[in-house]
């Protein structure tokens, strides 16, 4: 039987009502605090910038390592963990400078070190554009950059770090085996960390690619599936005396 350790969660449209929104349901709040409560830490893996987690960790009660910049940067026990070893800000600025009448720079990204974010404008289609930005930076030899759409904005990604190597950290960091961890994502740049995870879970609005992959898929969506995936995992894993395979 699986005994759960630690959960790893993916942010925006996996802790939010809904995969558009910001706001985060009290069921979230109160099941992230539930699994700590048990013994189970609760890590952060997002491609928000590292303030916006740490925020979240203090105030919500998280002990777990909290990484930013899609498994970049990492924050844990008051210490500052810098994951990667190059940055995409030389890309950023290009992007910014030639591509401004698509998208408009995040207002993370003055505290952004390595992964920059950019809002998609209305009426712009996300695949056409990251299709566009990659072709452009490939055109310029930024070969090690990665774009993707989390369905919330455009990154340009150091391609040395993704959210698997993010989730690898996390679990030196806390101290746990791979089997220990469940990770709980809604969008198929979290299917990198489900695939490491011992327990991988997808809300039940995921992208259907991220779907097929976990051992677990929620009735409820975004962050009301997030509770749901708590309680599982409390009642199934957690390794109490109640629990069961």
């Amino acid at each position: 039987m699986i005994r759960i350790r630690l959960v790893v969660s993916d942010v925006d449209g996996t802790l939010t009502e809904t995969r558009s929104g910001f706001r985060m349901p009290v069921e979230t709040i109160r099941a992230m605090r539930r699994l700590e409560d048990s013994g189970i830490m609760v890590s952060l893996l997002s491609s928000n910038a590292l303030p916006v987690l740490a925020g979240l960790g203090r105030y919500i009660g998280l002990s777990g390592p909290l990484v930013g910049e899609t498994g970049c940067i990492a924050f844990h026990r008051g210490e500052i963990v810098h994951l990667c070893r190059h940055s995409a800000g030389e890309a950023a600025r290009i992007v910014e400078e030639e591509f401004s009448e698509y998208l408009k720079g995040s207002w993370q990204n003055v505290f952004r070190l390595y992964d920059y974010a950019y809002k998609i404008k209305p009426g712009v289609d996300p695949g056409r554009i990251s299709k566009m930005v990659e072709d452009r930076l490939r055109e310029l030899g930024y070969r090690h950059i990665y774009v993707g759409f989390s369905g919330y904005a455009l990154h340009l990604t150091p391609l040395e770090n993704a959210k698997a190597y993010g989730f690898k950290r996390i679990l030196e960091l806390a101290g746990v085996e791979k089997g220990e961890t469940a990770a709980i994502g809604d969008s198929i740049m979290d299917a990198p960390m489900l695939l490491e995870a011992g327990l991988p879970i997808a809300v039940g609005d995921a992208d259907e690619e991220l779907k097929k992959i976990a051992r677990i898929v929620t009735s409820k969506p975004a962050g009301y599936g997030f509770a749901e995936a708590a309680e599982i995992i409390l009642r199934e894993y957690s390794g109490s005396p109640t629990s069961s395979q």
